[in-house]
């Protein structure tokens, strides 16, 4: 068995929500261009980000589609994800 390359020793975790906007045939994506130092730089991703305080998941969700496309909408299902960690290489 060899020694995996992720250390999260001192990692700090956030409560963020991800999304993915759909029309038939279509995803809405963003191309992350803004920020040099950026884990995302010049990445294309869904929308979403980090909770606010006190904030629930969906109105997160709600909150960062509005700031980052301009779209209001509404949440139609949740796939909860309680711990996260990549996979081995």
């Amino acid at each position: 068995m060899t020694a995996s390359p992720w250390n999260f020793e001192g990692a700090v975790m956030w409560n963020t929500t991800l999304c993915y906007i759909q029309r038939p045939g279509q995803y809405l994506m963003l191309h992350r261009v803004k920020k040099e130092n950026d884990i995302n730089h010049e990445k294309w991703i869904g929308v979403g980000g980090k909770f606010e305080d006190k904030e629930s998941p969906e109105d997160c969700l709600l909150r960062e589609v509005r700031e980052e496309t301009g779209l209001a909408g509404e949440v139609e299902g949740t796939f909860p994800l309680k711990e996260a960690a990549p996979a081995e290489p």
